[in-house]
């Protein structure tokens, strides 16, 4: 009986660590930590998704503060630099997009999903020969902060201010810090924008009405606030 017992209690301990593991790997994606680009392939292939600030009522706020933006300064076309897995886009009311992503696999989920969006357009960054697309708008939601590398960082930045013709929003922690996660990385990201880009002057900075601190796991809050950036009339 006793020995019985035991054995159930060992399936039982061997079966949750399994279902676990496997719970784990599709909300957070791969455990092993390779480059920014591998971890968001993988934890899409893995059936992971672009996170909580993609969903729920992160997801609407994003999607009230842009709309209106769009809508309030007449824009036609916007270009997006990590468009994910299109949940917050969903919310959203352009006429015309690009969404650009590092996964082949949210693509072309995406492409099927928004097929009904004829001037929504979606493509991998690989498959761009080079950056000669340009935007009114260029927005990077929920992304800086997960650019570890600093090549990587500045590539992404150059990428995202020189296509746009008159608007950038970042949507980002602008703070130096470490962060415990392997794949989280806060950066002052303003200080590129005042050396790389003085083309570009902050027009307006929105705080995060469901604020959180840098190290905080909440579902329903964030670090990160938006940052508008507007080109100067002379640039």
């Amino acid at each position: 009986m006793l020995a019985s017992k035991k054995l159930r209690e060992y399936i039982k301990m061997i079966l949750g660590k399994s279902v676990v593991s496997r719970l784990k790997k599709s909300i957070f994606g791969p455990t092993e930590f390779l480059s920014s680009a591998d971890y968001w392939i993988k934890r899409y292939e893995s059936g992971g998704n672009s996170g909580s600030g993609s969903y729920g009522i992160l997801a609407q706020y994003k999607a009230e503060v842009i709309n209106q933006f769009f809508m309030r300064n007449k824009l036609s076309t916007v270009i997006e630099f990590g468009c994910g897995d299109g949940n917050n886009l969903s919310l959203f009311q352009f006429k015309y997009y690009l969404g650009l992503d590092v996964s082949n696999l949210v693509v072309r989920k995406n492409r099927k999903r928004f097929q009904d969006h004829p001037g929504w357009v979606f493509m991998t960054v690989e498959s761009l020969d080079d950056w000669s697309f340009k935007g009114d708008l260029c927005l990077s939601l929920d992304v800086i902060f997960h650019l570890v590398e600093d090549k990587t960082f500045e590539s992404y930045m150059k990428s995202l201010f020189q296509s746009s013709c008159h608007y950038v929003i970042i949507y980002s922690s602008n703070e130096d810090f470490d962060h415990p996660d392997k794949h989280v990385r806060h950066r002052k990201f303003s200080k590129w924008i005042e050396v790389h880009a003085p083309e570009f002057s902050l027009r307006e900075m929105i705080q995060n009405p469901y604020k959180s601190d840098l190290t905080a796991d909440n579902p329903e809050k964030s670090f990160a606030d938006f940052y508008i950036y507007e080109r100067n009339l002379n640039s």
